[in-house]
């Protein structure tokens, strides 16, 4: 009677294990199928973000689609974002109008705008100062710091959650640094324009325009100018 008792015992023992792992193993598939698809998403929106590519997404930025602790994360993940796509659209926003910037040294806005070039310097600096204040913006939203301050203190606890959500965003980093090199690049590029008309404005005596071209009183004005336009054509070529 006591042995049957005992195997009894030891029976219920071995289908409460059983029944505790199938659920544990059902649980954890469960987390890692969420996981999966989360990491999809994050790393799909980085892209769609990356690229300009935003027609539909805002409506992801704004749909949860995972359950449990992933829902804390996946708000934090998608906030995060949000804040990173204003910043992009703003970049893009600059560098779409790249050619204006460019263009500056065309002939027609030499003429129109010459020998004071008020308006030209007036671009020049405003690209420059909000350029520059997107740059700040974009190493401070990348940085680990930052990046971790959109997760809720209860997360941020979590070694597990707190070491996936880094995991996923500050993937990239690599590709953060080649965003800041282009800002940087673009910038000098800015900044030469600055240094030509600021040239040009500082020396309105000495030269004029003759068919189309400037024509310097003398040859040392010359070959500084030639110079700082040699600055800018070597910025383009090495951007190619």
């Amino acid at each position: 009677m006591k042995k049957k008792i005992i195997i009894l015992v030891v029976a219920i023992l071995l289908i409460i294990l059983l029944a505790f792992t199938v659920i544990l193993f059902t649980s954890v598939k469960k987390d890692l199928k969420i996981e999966s698809n989360l990491t999809k998403e994050i790393t799909e929106l980085n892209l769609l973000i990356e690229n300009n590519d935003t027609s539909n997404i805002n409506t992801r930025l704004n749909t949860i689609t995972t359950s449990g602790d992933y829902v804390l994360v996946e708000k934090a993940a998608k906030n995060y974002l949000k804040d990173k796509e204003k910043l992009f659209k703003e970049m893009y926003e600059i560098l779409d109008n790249s050619d204006n910037i460019e263009n500056l040294l065309m002939i027609d806005n030499i003429k129109a705008d010459g020998k004071e070039f008020t308006n030209t310097i007036s671009l020049i600096n405003n690209t420059g100062s909000k350029l520059t204040k997107l740059r700040d913006e974009y190493q401070s939203l990348t940085s680990r710091e930052k990046i971790e301050s959109y997760l809720t203190k209860k997360l941020r606890e979590d070694d597990y959650y707190n070491d996936y959500y880094l995991n996923e965003l500050m993937a990239d980093m690599m590709n953060n640094q080649k965003n800041l090199d282009a800002i940087n690049e673009y910038l000098a590029t800015v900044s030469k324009l600055k240094d030509i008309f600021s040239f040009l404005r500082e020396n309105k005596d000495n030269w004029n325009l003759e068919n189309d071209k400037i024509m310097f009183s003398s040859e040392t004005l010359y070959n500084y100018y030639e110079g700082l336009l040699t600055g800018i054509s070597d910025d383009k070529v090495n951007n190619m």
